[in-house]
């Protein structure tokens, strides 16, 4: 069967989410690495993307999910990651872009300052970090180049069925193992679910949709208070005991890097687009079949 569609980076969580929807057959996904089963070795630094596009149709989206993501591993090495997020980011869109295919870049809530939240996409940019900044430079050359792309503003990504190395999952081992763990009061987020944004996605690209769009969660929430949502869901299965300690994001010392307060995400354009196709869970329902997956494995679930 022709390749219907490229993902670029698809080792990662959200890479993943989109394998997993799409389904492999029609899907070429990559990864830096060489041990991803299913997955192409691709390293954007040495590799071509000739061999990677060569049977995509004209019009095939290509997801850009590459490059440094970690904000203070940017900071670290502000020259390596300008060379992995901008140059070879703008590279090989050109490339996607020069081949007839429609470049889709996954975009950050980072790109504001936090200051005012509810951000909707005409909203003023002002990242606070260098990571936000490579992220808005790729949104205005994808905006200058004048041709059919996509930017979707994402913000923190989280799974119903919790997933080593995201939220959740680290919140649930720390329960119950026992450790203490600190959650900010004072920032705030539009979280999504792995699966609503994969499938929502999916409804954008069918819609022949182009442009900037805010791809989050319809509600704001504070870390503390997901985990005191987290905790309520659990408890329904049994007593759960944690040492959430609640906490400024400026009593974390280790971050190289001011982080915006309230990154919350207005939706209204991507509803106003979708209408009734749209359909993106509230974050109590997503907990709440976290809660239902924990306690089937723990065996507490009765029903």
């Amino acid at each position: 069967m022709q390749a219907k569609r490229l993902v670029l980076g698809a080792s990662g969580l959200i890479g993943q989410g989109l394998i997993q929807y799409f389904g492999p057959i029609g899907t070429i996904g990559t990864s830096f690495t060489q041990n991803s089963p299913g997955l192409i070795t691709f390293d954007a630094n040495t590799h071509s993307l000739a061999p990677l596009i060569k049977d995509l149709k004209p019009g095939s989206p290509v997801f850009f999910l590459i490059g440094m993501t970690e904000i203070d591993q940017c900071a670290r090495d502000p020259v390596g990651s300008r060379v992995l997020n901008v140059d070879l980011m703008i590279n090989h869109l050109q490339i996607i872009m020069s081949a007839g295919l429609l470049p889709i870049y996954m975009s950050s809530d980072s790109v504001f300052d936090g200051k005012e939240g509810n951000y909707v996409e005409e909203s003023e940019t002002k990242p606070l970090h260098l990571y936000g900044r490579q992220k808005l430079e790729i949104e205005k050359f994808l905006l200058k180049s004048a041709k059919p792309h996509l930017v979707l503003r994402l913000p923190k990504v989280v799974c119903s069925i919790p997933r080593k190395g995201t939220v959740f999952y680290e919140w649930v081992e720390a329960i119950k193992f026992g450790r203490e763990i600190q959650c900010a009061t004072d920032q705030v987020f539009s979280p999504i679910s792995l699966s609503d944004l994969s499938r929502t996605v999916a409804k954008i690209i069918d819609n022949r949709e182009f442009g900037l769009f805010h791809l989050a969660g319809p509600e704001a929430w504070s870390r503390a208070g997901l985990f005191d949502l987290l905790v309520e869901e659990l408890s329904r299965y049994g007593k759960v005991t944690h040492r959430m300690r609640r906490c400024s994001i400026h009593e974390f010392p280790q971050l190289l890097e001011d982080r915006p307060l309230n990154c919350s995400l207005n939706i209204g354009k991507l509803i106003s687009v979708l209408g009734s196709q749209i359909s993106i869970r509230p974050m109590r329902e997503v907990c709440a079949t976290v809660a239902k997956s924990i306690a089937i494995a723990s065996g507490s679930h009765s029903k």
